[in-house]
Order: C-alpha cells, then sequence, then structure tokens
C-alpha cells in the first residue's frame, strides 16, 4: 500500500515538470516574438503631412536595422529614395497616404500621413517706394501710386523650394470714384499693365479701389486648375 502511494506521488511529480517545461518554452516564445517587434519611425522633415505638387522630405528608420535594408513602399504617392533613410515624396491628391515599411526579421509597418493642398498665399499689394505690401484698407494717394502690382505673402509656403513657381496669374480692378462711374480693368501678370497703371494713377483721395478674381498659379497641377482664387483687397484713397 505504501509503496502504491509512492508511485502515484511520483507519477504526479513527473507530469508537473512536463507541464512546466511546456509552459516555460511558451513564454519563452513569446517573449523571443516581443523582441522581434522592431520600433519604426516615419518623420516627415518640413511639416506633419504631405502637400500636393512639392517635395515633401521625410526621414524612415528601423531599430537597429541598417538603412540599405529597409524598404519604404506606398500605392498612394510616389516615393524617391535619397539614401540613408532619406526619402521624398511627391503627392497629387488630397486624403491620406500609407508608407508601407519593411525589413528582414519584422512584419511590415503601415505609417500614415495626411494630403494636402498647399495653403493659399495672401495676395498683397506691392509698394515700390516703402518697400511694404499692403493688404487693404486706407493708404495716401501717392502711397498707392507707387505701387507696381500684385504680390503674394507666402506664409507657410515659405519652407518649399517651388515657391518660387507660385506666382500671380491675373486679377481685375475696379476704380469707384465720385466723380465718374466705376471703371475696371483686366490685368494678365503680376505687375500691372498699361491701362492698369494709368487707372492708379487717377487716384484721388475718396477714391475706393478693389482688387478681385485674384488668382495664383499654383505647383501641382495643369492647366486651369492649377489657377486657385485669393482673397480680394480693397483701398480707400486718402
Amino acid at each position: 500500500m505504501t509503496r502504491l502511494i509512492t508511485k502515484g506521488r511520483s507519477f504526479f511529480s513527473f507530469s508537473n515538470l512536463v507541464l512546466i517545461a511546456l509552459l516555460a518554452g511558451f513564454f519563452a516564445f513569446t517573449r523571443s516574438n516581443e523582441a522581434d517587434q522592431k520600433t519604426v519611425s516615419a518623420a516627415a522633415d518640413k511639416m506633419n503631412v504631405f502637400y500636393i505638387g512639392v517635395d515633401n522630405p521625410i526621414t524612415v528608420a528601423v531599430e537597429e536595422v541598417s538603412s540599405r535594408k529597409v524598404s519604404v513602399t506606398s500605392k498612394d504617392v510616389e516615393l524617391i529614395d535619397k539614401g540613408k533613410g532619406h526619402y521624398i515624396v511627391h503627392a497629387s491628391k488630397p486624403g491620406d497616404a500609407i508608407l508601407v515599411v519593411s525589413a528582414k526579421g519584422m512584419k511590415p509597418q503601415d505609417m500614415k500621413f495626411r494630403v494636402k493642398r498647399l495653403p493659399d498665399p495672401l495676395a498683397v499689394l506691392d509698394n515700390t517706394k516703402s518697400l511694404n505690401w499692403f493688404e487693404g484698407g486706407n493708404l495716401k494717394a501717392e502711397d498707392f501710386k507707387e505701387s507696381k502690382g500684385l504680390n503674394l505673402n507666402m506664409g507657410i509656403c515659405f519652407d518649399y523650394q517651388e515657391v518660387a513657381n507660385i506666382e500671380i496669374a491675373e486679377f481685375s480692378i475696379v476704380c469707384v470714384s465720385k466723380r465718374e462711374d466705376p471703371v475696371e480693368v483686366f490685368n494678365r501678370q503680376a505687375n500691372f499693365n498699361d491701362r492698369a497703371k494709368a487707372l492708379v494713377a487717377k487716384a484721388a483721395p475718396g477714391d475706393t479701389y478693389y482688387f478681385e478674381n485674384v488668382k495664383a498659379r499654383m505647383p501641382g497641377t495643369t492647366g486651369e486648375e492649377n489657377l486657385r482664387e485669393l482673397n480680394s483687397l480693397a483701398f480707400k484713397i486718402e
């Protein structure tokens, strides 16, 4: 009887050892899998979004993996590999863009970015005498007459080389005077054409000049689509 009890205890102890060994192997495998998960970073070098029509530089890195062994792909944007983890992203439509980062020994990871069009620049009156930009309001006649046309306050767009391609394409000037009927001149360039110059030269106290249908040529699109309508301006001549 005593021998039977002893044998039973021996069997129970062996079973427990097997179970413990199996559990130990399971937890060891789990930790090993967790350790294989690499930290991935994909950072936009300028803004936290991609803008349409300009170069968007990004830097991609995977923990403990050489940049030469990292692959970055996307169905939403064009990627240009500049080497050492640096890429240029070209986007063509607003929405979300998914970058897929892959490397040996890890599961591919998706990195999501927003895609937007460049913010609208601000149309301003370009004054040659004071080298100031005017956004509207009261302006002395002599200062108004020194203006050469419209210019752009680029704001956030200054962070991109492509601002050289952003320019005033067209606008109209309407002069409202107590002395005569309103006169409108259409101007298809940034600087005043001859008719616009003549209209501006007539400015007198009490007149109001409106700059309307202001459009700028923006990068990223072609044809009429790249003419984006901007803000209007109004000046009361003193």
